[in-house]
């Protein structure tokens, strides 16, 4: 390619100008950490470069997608006010204003991961026993990690930031350390403002310990004691060990959650419950991970081979591995993971055995970071048993990358076509007169093979009937529910409310029951894969006829009389009574108060 830009020059290009400018492009390239940077963007755009082509929201997205679409920023901020994190709303103000806003939440969700990412392999770059191929390998295992499947969700673009944030300051605060006079100070006070703004998502609280612990570990000053280099560093670190405390102070004093959000994230200490919930935790953090990308293999072969012949084309690199103790970075994993799974642990949030939810993955948020160091560590420990050479240990290192970057591919077009399930229904829904006439729909939902292995909620409904109709006097519900006079009671308080979009609903007037229907329900997972990736090359060439038209025979929609009978439902009641006790969180039945559903994710 070089020699192609060279040939041009003599096709009257300035010669000096144009061999000055390659002159420094290869320098650059002769960087190895350049070139490495390149290759973890160029890996991560293949594993999340989908979710840029996710257009749809979902779950709490949808309330917020219309507060935005509507242009509603008194109730936005009122939002972020009751939340007691006002640059939430902020934030959202900020996009919202951005035409196809749902890009760019998804677009700011990759970037701050990918960020992320780039810095740690920066940081990594402190510990001597780390070479370039174990940095590579160890920040490709954090990017790949399938524990949290809910960054499509445009409620998580918010703690993208944040913990972009976090390892944002970390860099910082490395630089301020290594500055002298006023860059010192002024690198310095942004880390601390990093920091803060990134506490935001309030499990980087405990997170932070982490923080402190590198920071001791790449201290520049050196004594000869080590208890007098502690001291001195907790002097001289006394800004940045205050700061968590300093924010939770700010918080319970003057942004403590209100009004809807009163007692949310509330910290109950019930040491029974917390030592019984460690092993649920892991369960769903660690083992059901590795679980999914087996599964996703089986399912995308021949782009698990793909994946694995690119990392295989890494191996030049690999002799520039380190040898050391893998049972360290073991150890550094495990008390890794623990410390991110820890603050959801004390608050009841995690998933359960009885609650496994694509949903509830969202409490694993943390997890990548210390399952990278755990399985690396661990597979290195593991075949150092075998005396397995340096070149097996990164080849299985490769294969294991490329098992998690399928389960994200994997993720992210079974996203897609719940997407399409979505939209199918808004364009169902709005040929349907007796939907329009009605004020309750209820949804037999025959098609949940469709669903990203989950079963949409009432507010997801009302806001397929708003996209539908554009107005909010319709209450969407699982028709099984509807039965469950107990679940309708604590529902009844939102009647009248735009919380839920349920502002013109009044519980009165016209009930329809709907049953949906799919003929591609059957179809394998490639041919529906191929389905999604189609629709979204239409939407890209604009053509939106031709493409609605694809979307809309992907559904069926039957209007049933009301003595029609309820056989046939395909949710269960286990997932029935999971979204009971949902709701049950979100309302306080004494006092008729909402505690969701803008939440967030987040302790």
């Amino acid at each position: 390619m070089v020699k192609m830009f060279e040939a041009r020059a003599t096709r009257g290009i300035p010669t000096e100008g144009w061999q000055k400018a390659m002159r420094s492009v290869r320098l650059v390239l002769d960087n190895p950490t350049v070139r490495d940077l390149a290759v973890l963007v160029a890996f991560f755009t293949g594993v999340h470069g989908l979710l840029l082509l996710d257009y749809t929201p979902r779950w709490d997205g949808w309330i917020l997608y219309h507060r935005l679409q509507d242009g509603d920023w008194s109730g936005l901020f009122a939002w972020g006010r009751e939340l007691g994190i006002p640059p939430f709303a902020y934030l959202a103000y900020l996009l919202g204003h951005l035409p196809h806003f749902v890009f760019w939440f998804k677009f700011t969700t990759f970037v701050s991961l990918l960020t992320a990412t780039l810095v740690t392999y920066h940081l990594l770059g402190d510990f001597s026993v780390f070479g370039r191929a174990d940095r590579l390998l160890l920040c490709m295992l954090i990017a790949t990690f399938p524990a949290n499947l809910v960054n499509v969700e445009l409620i998580m673009t918010p703690y993208a930031v944040w913990y972009a944030c976090f390892f944002v300051a970390a860099a910082v605060y490395r630089r301020s350390i290594r500055s002298h006079g006023q860059a010192r100070l002024l690198t310095r006070l942004a880390a601390l403002g990093l920091f803060y703004l990134s506490f935001m998502m309030q499990s980087l609280l405990v997170f932070y310990s982490a923080f402190l612990l590198y920071a001791l570990l790449t201290w520049p000053e050196s004594f000869e004691r080590p208890r007098t280099r502690l001291w001195l560093f907790a002097q001289r670190h006394g800004d940045f060990i205050a700061l968590p405390l300093l924010f939770w102070g700010l918080r319970t004093v003057w942004f403590r959650p209100f009004g809807h959000y009163e007692g949310y994230n509330a910290f109950h200490l019930d040491v029974p419950t917390l030592i019984g919930g460690w092993v649920p935790a892991l369960y769903g953090a660690l083992l059901v991970p590795l679980a999914r990308s087996a599964h996703a293999i089986s399912q995308l072969p021949v782009v698990g081979l793909v994946m694995l012949a690119v990392l295989l084309l890494l191996r030049p690199m690999w002799a520039s591995t380190q040898q050391w103790a893998p049972g360290a970075l073991v150890g550094v994993g495990c008390g890794l993971v623990c410390i991110g799974l820890l603050p959801y642990l004390v608050v009841g949030k995690y998933p359960t055995l009885q609650d496994p939810s694509i949903w509830s993955s969202r409490f694993d948020y943390l997890v990548p970071i210390g399952a990278g160091f755990l399985v690396y560590g661990g597979l290195r420990w593991y075949l150092s048993f075998l005396s397995a050479s340096r070149h097996l240990t990164m080849a299985a290192a490769s294969v294991v990358i490329a098992g998690f970057a399928v389960a994200n591919i994997s993720n992210y077009l079974t996203f897609g076509i719940d997407a399409l399930k979505q939209d199918a229904m808004v364009l169902r829904f709005r040929n349907q007169n007796e939907i329009a006439a009605a004020a309750t729909v209820l949804v037999e939902d025959s098609a949940t093979s469709l669903s990203a292995d989950r079963g949409f909620t009432f507010y997801e409904y009302n806001g397929m009937l708003k996209q539908a109709f554009g107005d909010e006097r319709r209450l969407g519900i699982e028709d099984r529910l509807y039965q469950d006079r107990a679940y309708m009671n604590r529902l009844s308080p939102f009647y009248g409310q735009p919380f839920y979009l349920l502002s013109e609903y009044d519980g009165r007037g016209p009930v329809v029951r709907v049953r949906v229907r799919s003929d591609v329900a059957n179809w394998n997972t490639g041919k529906l894969y191929k389905l999604y990736l189609g629709t979204v090359y239409l939407r890209l060439l604009g053509s939106t006829e031709q493409r609605d038209s694809l979307v809309r025979r992907l559904l069926s929609i039957q209007v049933l009389h009301p003595e029609a009978s309820l056989s046939g439902h395909s949710s269960t009641p286990a997932a029935d009574t999971a979204c009971v006790r949902r709701l049950s969180t979100y309302v306080d039945s004494a006092k008729g108060r909402c505690l969701g559903p803008l939440t967030g994710p987040l302790p």
